[in-house]
């Protein structure tokens, strides 16, 4: 295999590492606070807020995580 070969599955292998980041990060972003409630249910929800430095959060009727008091949580790294 010459320098060459090599280079190309070097590049190769960084295209298709940078390729899946862009699909994760695209995902990433559709899947928001609002959505934890449809997707992980109501821990998920609190486990979000409590992200945000909230102290609680709750599902509505329509399964949107609604955060509450915000202002004296504890923030999860």
């Amino acid at each position: 295999m010459d320098i060459c070969e090599k280079k190309m599955g070097k590049i190769r292998l960084v295209m298709v590492i940078l390729g899946t980041m862009l699909v994760l990060a695209g995902l990433w972003e559709r899947v928001d606070a609002g959505k934890t409630c449809e997707i992980g249910g109501k821990l998920a929800c609190i486990t979000s807020c409590k992200v945000q430095c909230c102290v609680t959060g709750d599902c509505d009727s329509n399964q949107v995580c609604r955060c509450t008091r915000c202002d004296n949580g504890p923030c999860w790294p």
